[in-house]
């Protein structure tokens, strides 16, 4: 069984697809605890161009950004690209429609914000079949 301070997501190779620097850092945060393995970021549109060339183990989309949502990017990455590595989903607190579209398009996990470091590391844990335990001390990120 793996903790928080583990290094579950060693080698793994992580695709951040996102709009808000701050929704990078807080991720970024996570994951360097995680021991994560090589990590590609940026909005959705760099990301579609740089998996052509990567190929990730797990993928952390933010859903509320502005250009292209989470829903139609993970949709297009499936449906065009053929990329079936699970997805971690970031959505608001009260945004329905983002549940329910991201259940719809096959998101295996969701990650409600604002959230507890916890709470991204158990959706990265059952995505990547590894138990994580809670920290005594949690960080808590949202708005």
């Amino acid at each position: 069984m793996a903790s928080p301070q583990g290094r579950f997501l060693e080698g793994k190779n992580i695709l951040l697809a996102y709009e808000r620097k701050l929704t990078s850092d807080l991720v970024f945060s996570v994951l360097k605890q995680c021991g994560a393995g090589p990590t590609i970021s940026g909005a959705p549109s760099q990301m579609m161009v740089r998996l052509k060339d990567f190929k990730p183990d797990i993928i952390i989309c933010e859903y509320a950004m502005e250009v292209v949502t989470g829903a139609v990017f993970v949709g297009f990455i499936r449906k065009e690209m053929k990329i079936t590595a699970p997805v971690v989903m970031l959505i608001h607190r009260g945004d329905t429609e983002a549940g329910s579209r991201s259940r719809a398009i096959g998101v295996e996990q969701m990650v409600t914000v604002p959230f507890a470091t916890i709470d991204l590391m158990k959706a990265l844990s059952k995505v990547s079949a590894t138990e994580v335990t809670p920290a005594k001390r949690d960080l808590y990120f949202g708005e």
